[in-house]
């Protein structure tokens, strides 16, 4: 029965298919290149979060600190009733750097100052969408938010101007009025791929420590297991093909040192069983060479197992050619078994344990006959 595995449709096995026929060597690179990109690809997953995260927060604080810094100026416009002041402020804040627009809402969010003249007396009630004013809310908080666009990530901050006492005189009192106004400030997408900071820094530091860790495993495993296992198959294979003096000889004190020793110990063993074998059938091939009647022992499977010089001379074979051959083909020149039932086969006859006389008949080389009486006593051990 075949024992060949289907391949997959296309000529080409399965990732389990390959991982059974593959050597532990490319099982074990193969898991660590696994584990390498899966590791690399979380680090770089977990990167990308904290590196948007953080350049998005250095944002915020740079927008918070430049509203800070209008805002001052924009209360001593208002108590200056300087309205020209208010628009060149509005301007300059419009055109500072990374800075896409600005207003100023009033309560009712109607722009009321801009950068952008078209956005005059517009309302904006979307942009003070979120933003919690009093009575509502205590204390009044900037309103931030992010907008996905093509240029990137674009962050929109909506900061209230709290009413102060120095303006009750033209906004009234806090309770009726808590804000002046509401500044509102776009400030131009960031492209937070191509900003530096300390996360890309780190992944490249933890690809690089990836990279060199994978590198000083598969360098460690080469040397310290495939090589040993490598070397402990090849000595293996040289004892199968009959080499029982190979050995490994290793000097190494670990684990695998005990594994090398110990197989020496047992490939010596089975060197001296073997030599021990190889010493009995050379006496018993020279004992029966000595008789100089024809011997042959011949197994159940009608396989000859021992014969003397006297039966090779009777055939007219060596030795070499008589052993391991089947008796019906060497002394009778047959490609199958004697019929039974034509002649008495002692190997059929002395399965049932009996002793017999009779008379074979075998062949020489050249076809000529050999009458030969014999009286035999065979056991037939059954494995």
């Amino acid at each position: 029965m075949s024992m060949t595995k289907p391949m997959a449709s296309g000529g080409t096995y399965s990732p389990q298919q390959w991982l059974s026929r593959s050597s532990l060597s490319k099982r074990l690179i193969a898991g660590l290149v696994v584990a390498l990109a899966a590791s690399g690809g979380l680090l770089v997953m977990i990167s990308q979060s904290l590196s948007q995260g953080y350049v998005r927060n250095e944002q915020e604080v740079a927008a918070m600190r430049l509203v800070k810094v209008f805002e001052a100026g924009l209360h001593n416009a208002m108590l200056q009733r300087d309205l020209s002041g208010l628009e060149r402020i509005l301007t300059t804040l419009g055109q500072a750097p990374g800075v896409e627009s600005a207003l100023l809402l009033n309560a009712q969010a109607t722009v009321r100052f801009s950068s952008r003249p078209v956005a005059m007396d517009k309302r904006e009630n979307v942009t003070l969408h979120g933003l919690c004013l009093p009575p509502a809310c205590v204390t009044m908080q900037p309103e931030m938010r992010w907008f996905e666009q093509k240029q990137g990530a674009a962050l929109q901050i909506a900061y209230p101007i709290a009413n102060q006492v120095r303006c009750f005189q033209c906004h009234g009192s806090r309770q009726a009025h808590p804000i002046n106004g509401v500044l509102v400030v776009d400030l131009k997408p960031v492209d937070t791929a191509a900003r530096q900071n300390p996360y890309q820094v780190l992944l490249l530091t933890g690809l690089a420590a990836l990279l060199l860790f994978s590198s000083m495993m598969v360098w460690t495993l080469r040397r310290e297991v495939f090589r040993p296992l490598r070397q402990l198959s090849n000595t293996a294979n040289r004892i199968a093909e009959g080499d029982f003096s190979a050995r490994i000889n290793w000097s190494r004190q670990d684990e695998l040192g005990q594994v090398g020793r110990q197989f020496d110990a047992m490939a010596s063993r089975i060197d001296s069983i073997v030599q021990s074998l190889e010493t009995q059938q050379r006496f018993l091939q020279q004992l029966v060479n000595a008789i100089p009647d024809p011997i042959l022992v011949i197994g159940s499977d009608w396989r000859i197992r021992i014969a003397n010089t006297a039966y090779c001379e009777l055939v007219g074979q060596s030795l070499d050619q008589i052993i391991n051959s089947c008796c019906y083909r060497t002394g009778r020149g047959l490609d199958e078994p004697c019929p039974a039932t034509l002649v008495t086969c002692p190997v059929v006859e002395t399965r049932q344990n009996r002793s017999l006389r009779t008379i074979v008949t075998l062949r020489q080389r050249d076809g000529s006959e050999i009458p030969c009486r014999n009286r035999c006593r065979v056991t037939v051990i059954r494995q």
